[in-house]
C-alpha cells in the first residue's frame, strides 16, 4: 500500500486531526467521525475494514477492477460510490478512479493513483475548520465537487486550442490532422468517463436517497451534477467543432491543390502548341522553304509568343486562371509603369476635352448673342413702322 492515513473530526469547530492508522477502531468509539484515505491498497489491506463493516463482495471487486463507468450502490448502513478524477500529469489526458465507502460515522476513500486535488483538500481541511463542517457525507460531497472542478481548466484549454486549430486549418497546416485526431480521442474518452458520473451525482442529490446524506450534502451533489451536465455539453460541442476543423483543413488543402493543378494545366495547354511549332521546324526535311528564310527563326519565335499570349488572354477571359484585366492593369503588381506611361495620354485627353468644352461654351455664347441682336433689330423695325 503506497499511502494510508487516518483523520478524525472530533467537533465542527476543530480541524481534521491526523492519527496513526492502527488506532482507527479506537477512534470509532470517540465522538465525531473518521476519514481513512488509502492509495493503491492490496486486498489484504482492506480485509480488516471489510470484516468490521461488512462491505459487500461485489463492491470490493469494483475497487480492484478498473472500469471507466461511475457506480453508486446503497446498502442501507453504508453507501458505495466510485467516480473518476484527473490523474497525474501526462502527455495525454488520463484519469484515476476513486472509490468511497460512506457510513454513519466514517468515510473511506480508496484511490488507485496519486491525486493532487485530494491531497490539497486534505491540507486545507487540516487547517480550516469551517471547510469541514458537517459529517462524512459533506466531506464526500466536497471531495466530489473539488475533483470535478479540476476538469474546468482542461475544457477551457481544449476550447482555446480548437479555436487556434481553426486558423491553422484555413492555412492548410498538415499538423492539424494529428492534433485534431488526438483531441477528438481525448474528448471522447473524457465524455465516456464524465457522462456516467452525472447519474451517480443525480442519485446522491435526490431527497429519496439514503438517509446517510443530509440536505446540504445533497445540494452540493446537485451542484456537481450541474457541472458535469455542462461538461458533457461542452465535450459534445468540442467533438463537433473538431470535426468541422478537420473538414475545413481538407477543404483548404483541396482548394490549394486545385489551384496548383489549374495553373499546371494552363501552362501545359500553352506549351503544347509551342511544342507543335518547334516539332514541325525540327523535322529534317530538305524541302521546307521556311528553313531558308533569313527571318524564319524570328518568325517562328514570334508565332510562339503570339500563340502563348493569345492562349493566356483567352484563359483569363474565361476565368480558368486569375490574372489582371485591362481595367485592373494599374492595380496589378509590377504594372505601375503602364499607369505612368498612360499619364501623358490621359493628360492630352483631358486637354482636348477641356478645349472642346470651352469651344462649346463659346459657340453657345455666340448663339445667344446672335439671338439678342436679331431681337433688337426686330424691335427697332417695329418701332420705326409705328412712328411712320
Amino acid at each position: 500500500m503506497a499511502l494510508a492515513r487516518l483523520f478524525r473530526k472530533a467537533s465542527p469547530d476543530l480541524p481534521l486531526e491526523e492519527l496513526p492508522l492502527d488506532s482507527w477502531t479506537d477512534e470509532l468509539a470517540q465522538p465525531g467521525w473518521i476519514w481513512i484515505d488509502l492509495e493503491r491498497p492490496e486486498r489484504s489491506d482492506l480485509q480488516p475494514f471489510i470484516d468490521h463493516w461488512g462491505w459487500d463482495r461485489i463492491t470490493v471487486e469494483d475497487v480492484f477492477d478498473y472500469t471507466p463507468s461511475a457506480r453508486y450502490a446503497d446498502h442501507g448502513d453504508y453507501v458505495f460510490v466510485a467516480w473518476h478524477v484527473l490523474g497525474p500529469p501526462a502527455v495525454r489526458v488520463d484519469t484515476a478512479e476513486v472509490d468511497a465507502y460512506l457510513g454513519t460515522n466514517y468515510l473511506v476513500t480508496i484511490r488507485q493513483a496519486p491525486i493532487t486535488s485530494l491531497d490539497d483538500l486534505i491540507e486545507e481541511f487540516k487547517t480550516s475548520p469551517p471547510a469541514t463542517e458537517g459529517g462524512p457525507d459533506r466531506m464526500l460531497a466536497r471531495v466530489a465537487d473539488d475533483s470535478t472542478d479540476r476538469f474546468t481548466p482542461l475544457l477551457d484549454a481544449l476550447e482555446e486550442r480548437t479555436e487556434a486549430l481553426e486558423d491553422e486549418a484555413l492555412l492548410g497546416d498538415p499538423r492539424v490532422i494529428g492534433e485534431v485526431q488526438a483531441l477528438r480521442r481525448d474528448a471522447t474518452r473524457l465524455r465516456r468517463i464524465v457522462a456516467p458520473q452525472r447519474e451517480v451525482m443525480l442519485a446522491l442529490s435526490r431527497e429519496e436517497s439514503t438517509p446517510l446524506i443530509d440536505r446540504r450534502a445533497r445540494l452540493r451533489f446537485a451542484h456537481v451534477y450541474d457541472q458535469l451536465f455542462r461538461m458533457v455539453e461542452s465535450l459534445d460541442g468540442a467533438r463537433l467543432l473538431l470535426a468541422a476543423v478537420l473538414e475545413t483543413y481538407r477543404s483548404a488543402v483541396a482548394e490549394a491543390t486545385n489551384r496548383v493543378m489549374k495553373v499546371l494545366t494552363v501552362f501545359s495547354a500553352i506549351v503544347l502548341p509551342l511544342t507543335l511549332v518547334a516539332g514541325i521546324y525540327g523535322m529534317n526535311f530538305d524541302y521546307m522553304p521556311e528553313l531558308r528564310w533569313p527571318v524564319g527563326y524570328f518568325l517562328a519565335l514570334g508565332v510562339m509568343a503570339v500563340t502563348a499570349i493569345g492562349l493566356w488572354t483567352w484563359f483569363v477571359r474565361k476565368g480558368f486562371v486569375g490574372g489582371p484585366r485591362l481595367q485592373d492593369l494599374p492595380k496589378a503588381v509590377g504594372l505601375g509603369l503602364w499607369h505612368v506611361a498612360a499619364l501623358p495620354v490621359r493628360g492630352l485627353g483631358a486637354v482636348v476635352k477641356t478645349l472642346g468644352n470651352a469651344e462649346g461654351r463659346r459657340g453657345a455664347l455666340d448663339d445667344a448673342s446672335g439671338q439678342r441682336s436679331d431681337g433688337q433689330h426686330q424691335q427697332q423695325g417695329a418701332q420705326t413702322a409705328q412712328n411712320e
